[in-house]
C-alpha cells in the first residue's frame, strides 16, 4: 500500500467522491523534457512518468511503487473502427531508490514500461484473481494511484466542412475520482497541461496545489539536470523555501527596555508556575538523564543564590 500522508483518515469503504486540479507546464521546461526522452531512448511517457515516481517516493518515502497505467485497447486493426471504451490499467512497479540517478532509473522505468505494455492484452480484473491477494473495500486491489497521457490528434477537416460555426473547448467539471490519487497528462503543441484528480475523503484543495507545484518542480530540476540521484532533486517551490528560511525563521519580538531578565521571568513565573522553564540532559550522571525546571522552580532557585 501506497502511504501517501492525507489530511483525512477517508472512510472505511470508498466513497470515490472527487475533485480535480489543472496546471500547464510549459517554456523552456517542454523543449528540454522533449530532448530528455529522445536522448535516453525514451518516450516523454516515460519520462513524465518517471517523474510521478520521484514525486510519490519524496511523499511516502518508499522505492517499492506500483502506479495503474491506463493505455488504449485498440491494439488489433480490426478494432479501430469500432465504436466503444477500450481501455485497460496496467500495474507498473517501480524502485525510485535515492541514491540512483533520475536517468538510471528513467531507463529502469522505460524497460518496466515495454514489458508491461506487451502483456497489456491481460485484463486487470484477471491479474487480481490470480494474485489472490484478498479485497480491501477501501482501497484498490493493486494500486492506489493512477498516471495517464492523452494523445489527441489534431483534424480540422470537421470544421472546415461547416461554415458559420465556432468551435471552442468547454472544460466539465468532475466530482469523482476512482482512485486516490491519478494524473491525466495531454500534450500540446508547446506545453503540457496536467489534472491531478482526487479524492475528497482524503485530501484538502490546497494540499493538491502544494503538489502540483513540487511536480512542476521535479519536472524544471530533472529535464536541466538528470543526472541528479533522486534523493538531491529538491521538490520545493521558491515560495515555499522563502517561508521556510526567511519567513519561520523571523521570530523577533519587540523587548521591553525597562525590564531586566529576571523581571521578566518571575512575570512570566506568576502566570505559569508549572509550566517548563529550562530543560536539558545531565552527563554528569552514569546515565545520562533529561531533567527539566519549572518556572517557580527557577525563580526559587534564583531566590537562594541571591540570597
Amino acid at each position: 500500500k501506497l502511504n501517501l500522508p492525507a489530511d483525512f483518515t477517508g472512510a472505511a469503504v470508498t466513497d470515490f467522491n472527487g475533485k480535480r486540479y489543472g496546471f500547464t507546464v510549459g517554456g523552456d521546461t517542454v523543449e528540454l523534457l522533449h530532448q530528455l526522452s529522445v536522448s535516453s531512448g525514451a518516450t516523454l511517457y516515460m519520462t513524465l512518468l518517471a517523474a510521478f515516481y520521484v514525486l510519490l517516493y519524496k511523499y511516502t518515502g518508499q522505492d517499492d511503487i506500483v502506479v495503474g497505467a491506463v493505455i488504449a485497447g485498440r491494439r488489433h486493426e480490426s478494432l479501430q473502427d469500432i465504436i466503444g471504451m477500450f481501455v485497460n490499467t496496467l500495474p507498473l512497479r517501480g524502485h525510485p531508490g535515492g541514491e540512483k540517478t533520475f536517468l538510471e532509473f528513467l531507463n529502469e522505468i522505460k524497460e518496466h514500461a515495454v514489458e508491461a505494455f506487451e502483456n497489456q492484452d491481460v485484463q486487470l480484473e484477471t491479474l487480481v484473481d490470480r494474485l489472490d491477494l484478498g479485497r480491501d473495500l477501501s482501497r484498490n486491489p493493486l494500486f492506489d494511484v493512477c498516471f495517464a497521457m492523452q494523445n489527441f490528434e489534431r483534424s480540422d477537416v470537421v470544421m472546415e466542412q461547416i461554415e458559420d460555426v465556432t468551435f471552442s473547448l468547454h472544460p466539465i467539471e468532475f466530482d469523482t475520482s476512482i482512485f486516490d490519487l491519478g494524473i491525466d497528462v495531454v500534450e500540446r503543441e508547446t506545453d503540457i497541461v496536467f489534472e491531478i484528480e482526487y479524492r475528497t475523503a482524503l485530501f484538502k484543495p490546497e494540499t493538491i496545489q502544494r503538489m502540483a507545484g513540487h511536480l512542476e518542480t521535479i519536472l524544471h530540476r530533472v529535464s536541466r539536470e538528470p543526472a541528479l540521484r533522486i534523493a538531491e532533486i529538491d521538490m520545493l517551490t521558491p515560495e515555499e523555501k522563502k517561508k521556510i528560511l526567511v519567513d519561520f525563521n523571523d521570530t523577533a519580538e519587540p523587548y521591553p527596555a525597562d525590564k531586566t531578565i529576571l523581571a521578566l521571568i518571575e512575570e512570566q513565573s506568576a502566570r505559569t508556575p508549572d509550566a517548563v522553564a529550562v530543560a536539558g540532559i545531565c552527563r554528569g550522571m552514569e546515565t545520562p538523564e533529561l531533567m527539566s525546571m519549572t518556572y517557580g522552580e527557577l525563580i526559587g532557585q534564583a531566590e537562594l543564590l541571591a540570597a
